[in-house]
């Protein structure tokens, strides 16, 4: 008997979880409307994971193994794509998630030259970090204590306690300075070291409207927009009309939207224009996962944060993915000025964030909050998705006035 069949209905099923190298599985509740849809597989259950763990935050999901656990303490393999209606979990017999960390260990003697010796090792063993500039973190006492120089290391393995056998064991987190996982970000932060304090709230950015700036060449045609108008309401059927329940909900409304806009100017404006999904981004001041990236001519030109509720830390994450963006566009055009685009959205409230300047003084400017509401004529998400349309039009035209055999080149290649 599955967990499905054990449950009444309407009621919401709980699955026990055990991330690796925890000491037992704990409870996550799951609402059974969504918990029945097909699509709700062991991948995109780990969407709604990443909400319930702070471990999983900046695991990759490509990264992460599933396995069922008996009461023999036996292993077995799942498939990603199996359903979550056909596994059965307790306490004693829970779904098991193990995940790729980047760790290492290394021994070395403590002497005069211990933190060389160390710092070479990071390089050796981490390429990526051989351009960059780094420090240590050390969590003492409950607190996390930047360890950046000599002295500070020298201190910290004077005041660790021997293991018994002469040696002392460190454990080390390694930081980029200036650089952290996009999630990791304050709204502060973000205005402060990358837009030089240009605002200090959401409320205090400046506003721009899309419909005074951008105008669609060519529209949708009354086809695309019914076609949407069905998905829509076909979603809203499945879900009982339930849109942010969870992150993982508000993307099958999301991708709705981004799938129209991408497939018209596909076809319309840049056959080289591509979404894609859980794509990774390392810029030199944030790296981590987009949620949605559009790219034309395999550049990011719009980024996409799907959250199941809008916040400050939402668009905080957003301005530093498009920061990011900015910088693989810049290097590869080799020009010094640029615009760029965001957006934050629940599925049911969007807003549009527009980046432009250098990237040494950034400007950014968000747009008011355009809510939709998927009734009657469906006026409002009609709306959002043409202001999308716009967005990827004008960068559309922009890379291919700057470069326009880039367009019929790009489209030859197989896109990364």
């Amino acid at each position: 008997m599955t967990n499905a069949d054990s449950q009444p209905p309407n009621s919401i099923i709980t699955m026990w979880i055990l991330l690796e190298g925890k000491k037992r599985a704990v409870q996550v509740d799951l609402d059974q409307i969504n918990y029945e849809n097909r699509s709700l597989n062991l991948d995109r259950l780990t969407l709604i994971l990443k909400e319930e763990f702070n471990e999983l935050l900046n695991i990759e999901r490509s990264d992460i193994e599933f396995f069922s656990l008996n009461g023999h303490n036996t292993l077995t393999p799942l498939r990603s794509g199996t359903l979550l209606t056909e596994i059965v979990t307790t306490d004693i017999a829970p779904l098991v998630y193990k995940f790729l960390r980047y760790s290492d260990t290394y021994e070395m003697p403590h002497s005069s030259g211990s933190w060389v010796l160390l710092r070479e090792a990071v390089y050796k063993r981490f390429e990526k970090l051989q351009t960059c500039d780094f420090y240590f973190v050390s969590k003492i006492n409950s607190e996390e204590k930047k360890i950046e120089n000599e002295f500070q290391f020298n201190k910290l393995v004077d005041r660790t306690d021997s293991n018994g056998h002469g040696g002392r064991f460190l454990d080390l987190k390694i930081q980029i300075k200036g650089k952290k996982a996009y999630g990791d970000w304050t709204f502060k932060e973000v205005s402060k070291e990358i837009y030089n304090d240009a605002f200090d709230s959401i409320e205090s950015m400046p506003i721009f409207e899309i419909h005074e700036i951008f105008k669609l060449d060519p529209p949708l045609n009354d086809d695309d927009l019914k076609r949407f108008e069905d998905n829509l309401r076909e979603k809203m059927n499945i879900f009982h009309n339930e849109v942010t329940t969870n992150e993982a909900t508000a993307r099958e409304f999301i991708s709705v939207f981004l799938s129209l806009a991408a497939n018209h100017v596909r076809a319309c404006n840049d056959p080289s224009t591509r979404l894609k999904v859980e794509v990774e981004l390392d810029g030199s001041r944030g790296y981590g996962v987009l949620d949605y990236g559009v790219y034309i001519q395999k550049i990011p030109v719009l980024v996409t944060e799907a959250k199941p509720y809008e916040s400050e830390k939402a668009v905080a994450q957003t301005l530093v993915q498009i920061h990011s963006a900015a910088e693989s566009l810049l290097g590869k055009r080799k020009r010094s000025e640029q615009t760029m685009f965001g957006i934050v959205t629940t599925g049911r409230s969007w807003r549009f964030i527009r980046w432009n300047g250098s990237l040494e003084c950034p400007k950014a400017e968000i747009t008011q909050e355009y809510p939709c509401i998927f009734e009657n004529d469906m006026k409002e998400a009609k709306r959002v998705a043409s202001y999308i349309v716009c967005v990827l039009q004008t960068q559309a035209k922009s890379l291919n006035k700057e470069n326009p055999c880039a367009k019929r080149l790009c489209t030859d290649d197989k896109l990364g």
